[in-house]
């Protein structure tokens, strides 16, 4: 016997469910790159790169309590949010 079953409704996530839920991949992202690739580490463009970072995600409310992670790679940079301890 066949029955048809519909899934139930998938409630759409809050702007601040889904940036946790982003975070999280973003974080095992940036460990998978950090694992396998070699990284340039330049500790004052770092922290040159984080705050302007941060000052940019201070304008969206959703993002301004979301850290900030910087990563470059040979000529390469990219931001990573990452939720954590705050």
């Amino acid at each position: 016997m066949l029955s048809c079953a519909s899934k139930p409704p998938v409630k759409p996530l809050s702007a601040e469910d889904q940036i946790r839920q982003d975070a999280v991949v973003g974080s095992q992202v940036a460990e998978n790159f950090e694992s396998k690739l070699k990284l340039k580490r330049d500790p004052e463009l770092s922290v040159y790169l984080r705050n302007l970072g941060q000052k940019l995600a201070d304008q969206v409310p959703e993002l301004k309590a979301a850290p900030l992670g910087v990563l470059i790679l040979r000529g390469v940079t990219l931001m990573v949010l990452e939720m954590g301890d705050q």
